[in-house]
């Protein structure tokens, strides 16, 4: 019963911030504004180990831990089409090694063990574009086998395996087309906002709404290691746009209390 009452708080509170972020971009007619991800192929390992050595009265324990990733992933979008595939092959490896002696004497108890397992997962999503619908399908590929043999000393050596494969393959249809926005829909929340305030000089043409959403593209895809330098760089890209083309009444604590609110939290609340 409490879960239910969870479920209904959560869902009361979230359709009526949902409603109200929606109804930011109602001005301007965020169709007309695409950022589309041209294409990119990217390959990339990730490593990591650890290990330890432990020893205390007549006892010894060692072990170590391996585990490689790799990712290659591929990604293109045209009118026609968008395209996503990636591939996620893993493996780990851990080994034991350890020892005791009975505080009352006698033989010494040792145990070894190893554990082996590796994994590769592949995924595809396409989606075709029509001229007022489009048409989806792929699916995701898995499969995974593993080992582990362990040695007590006081019994015989056992071994065991395992293995897993599954396919899940998939394909929809929906109207319209879906496309990645939201460095449009931060410059249409930034001057909505502005507007409403009473902050900008003159209602601003198409292609001066799209200039502001590429500028933010570009401000985004700056590489500035330091967080700080960084929101200064992009506040200060944002102003210098409004300035040079005459768009702000006044460049006042509402104006960058605006710009920072919707910079800070519209897209990626903390």
């Amino acid at each position: 019963m409490k879960k239910i009452l969870y479920l209904l708080m959560i869902l009361a509170a979230y359709f009526p911030f949902s409603n109200t972020a929606s109804a930011q971009a109602s001005p301007f007619k965020l169709a007309d504004y695409k950022y589309r991800t041209t294409g990119y192929k990217a390959l990339s390992f990730l490593g990591s180990s650890n290990g330890s050595f432990g020893t205390g009265n007549k006892t010894e324990n060692k072990n170590f831990g391996l585990y490689p990733t790799v990712a290659y992933r591929h990604q293109y979008s045209t009118d026609a089409r968008q395209y996503y595939f990636q591939v996620l092959p893993s493996a780990s490896l851990n080994l034991q090694d350890g020892s005791e002696a009975p505080l009352a004497g006698g033989n010494t108890i040792k145990s070894k063990s190893s554990n082996f397992s590796a994994s590769t997962e592949a995924s595809l999503t396409i989606r075709d574009f029509k001229k007022d619908f489009f048409i989806e399908y792929g699916g995701t590929v898995a499969a995974g086998a593993g080992a582990e043999s362990r040695t007590p000393s006081s019994f015989a050596k056992t071994k065991t395996s395992h293995s897993n494969y599954s396919l899940l393959p998939f394909i929809g249809a929906g109207k319209g087309r879906l496309e990645d926005v939201s460095d449009a829909q931060m410059a249409l929340f930034i001057l909505d906002d502005l507007k409403n305030a009473g902050k900008l000089k003159k209602e601003l043409s198409e292609a001066m709404v799209y200039a502001f959403s590429q500028l933010i593209t570009r401000v985004y895809n700056r590489r500035i290691f330091d967080y700080r330098k960084r929101r200064m760089y992009e506040l200060e890209k944002i102003d210098s746009f409004f300035k040079a083309n005459d768009l702000l009444t006044s460049c006042d604590i509402t104006s960058y209390n605006i710009i920072n609110d919707n910079w800070s939290f519209a897209i990626q609340p903390s």
